[in-house]
């Protein structure tokens, strides 16, 4: 009687590995799909946070008929006040779904032995609990996380000075070239070169390691292409003075979590010149004034890089009239003289 040889159980060797490659080649190719769908996804949200800042400056307006000032608040004798420091962010608070935060925010509060007036401290004080709110829209999910953990809300978006790096118009008697600025607010029939083509507010990028990109140069710099000469592009670091405080507690209105339509996008930021940008391939999300996110590319004409900044109340270079700054530069002023045109 014949006998049958019993059926093979289980692979050989050579046939695993060769399972084992092919499930490797496919994760290979799927892995850089899935990440891409995702960075997409979190890019659409970023868009839609914007969104609704966007919102919220409409409503605002609409109740006050101006938009809020890019920094001031309330100043005292005490060492409590806030100092005319606090963002606009803070004034939105109610027309982005944060009413009990701003209700906090705007009545007495008793921390301890301490107690505070209305509309707060400095933004940058640890022991007030208002400061340490975290909103989800105030951040892109892009972003990873900060340097700089204080304890203090961060955020991804910033505030347009215009092209100008000097927010202190209220000091030296300028009126705003951006929409925002100190203790300065400017309404929608101030803004003559059209809302479509005005800049309100964008994405900032901030520190992530030491001495990177996403940290703020404090070099005072002549020119917006000075500031070039004080990073290093192949390692993406600095090699002046630095701050990590960019992105950092979105109740202070400084520059530092403002930006000015000088530099190009996504290029390094110093005191004189903080630029938008983000973590995003190729550009930044824009916010207009009619309310319109856009994605404006880093390579947009920036007219004269070489051209001497006015810095700090120093007049003789002050922009009139239509930027020196090329398209980038016309979209950050709110009476120009420009008219931009999208394709």
């Amino acid at each position: 009687m014949e006998t049958r040889r019993p059926a093979r159980a289980g692979f050989t060797l050579i046939e695993l590995l060769v399972s084992i490659a092919v499930i490797a080649i496919l994760i290979a190719l799927l892995l850089p799909a899935v990440q891409t769908a995702r960075e997409a996804a979190r890019r659409t949200q970023c868009r839609n946070h914007l969104k609704q800042f966007g919102l919220a400056l409409h409503n605002y307006h609409d109740a006050h008929n101006v938009f809020p000032y890019g920094a001031g608040g309330t100043q005292s004798l005490t060492e409590l006040s806030n100092g005319t420091s606090q963002s606009a962010t803070v004034q939105l608070l109610p027309y982005l779904d944060q009413q009990p935060l701003y209700n906090q925010i705007s009545s007495p509060l008793t921390v301890g032995s301490v107690s505070y007036p209305p509309m707060g401290p400095y933004p940058w004080d640890l022991d007030y609990p208002p400061w340490k709110a975290q909103p989800a829209v105030f951040l892109c999910p892009s972003q990873t996380s900060h340097l700089l953990n204080d304890g203090l809300g961060k955020i991804s978006y910033a505030y347009s000075l215009g092209d100008d790096p000097n927010p202190d118009f209220g000091l030296v008697g300028v009126a705003p070239r951006g929409m925002f600025g100190w203790n300065s607010r400017v309404n929608m029939a101030q803004i003559t070169d059209g809302t479509s083509n005005t800049i309100a507010m964008a994405e900032i990028r901030w520190p992530t390691a030491s001495n990177d990109i996403g940290h703020l140069s404090l070099v005072v710099t002549s020119t917006p292409e000075e500031c070039l000469q004080y990073f290093d592009p192949g390692t993406q670091r600095w090699t002046s003075d630095v701050t990590n405080l960019r992105g950092d507690a979105w109740a202070d209105g400084s520059p530092y979590l403002q930006f000015t339509s000088i530099a190009p996008p996504n290029s390094p930021p110093c005191f004189c010149t903080p630029t938008a940008a983000s973590m995003h391939t190729g550009g930044i999300h824009a916010l207009l004034a009619d309310g319109a996110v856009r994605f404006i590319g880093d390579s947009i004409h920036c007219g004269q890089q070489d051209r001497d900044l006015w810095i700090w109340g120093t007049a003789s270079f002050a922009p009139v009239g239509q930027s020196p700054y090329g398209i980038w530069g016309a979209l950050g002023t709110i009476s120009g003289g420009e008219t931009v045109r999208y394709e």
